[in-house]
């Protein structure tokens, strides 16, 4: 699950960019500018966030599993003799 959250940030870090792409109606036009100025920053920079916050926490789990899966290395090894 965690494995897809630094996707997760980049598109919604890229998500003014495909509404910039996407076909309005003219009488929409006007709305979807004005959202995409306000928020379109505001989604890049969380979208950013997310994509580290994923980055980092998997790192983490990463690391941390490298322990429990040393001392089953060590147990697996101590059966054998």
């Amino acid at each position: 699950m965690l494995v897809t959250v630094p996707s997760w940030g980049s598109w919604i870090a890229d998500y003014p960019q495909q509404l910039a792409s996407a076909q309005v109606p003219p009488e929409g036009a006007s709305v979807v500018q004005g959202m995409r100025g306000a928020f379109g920053p505001l989604l890049e920079q969380v979208g950013g966030y997310i994509q580290k916050i994923g980055y980092f926490v998997g790192s983490l789990l990463t690391i941390v599993s490298l322990g429990p899966i040393g001392i089953g290395v060590m147990l697996i090894k101590g059966e054998g003799k």
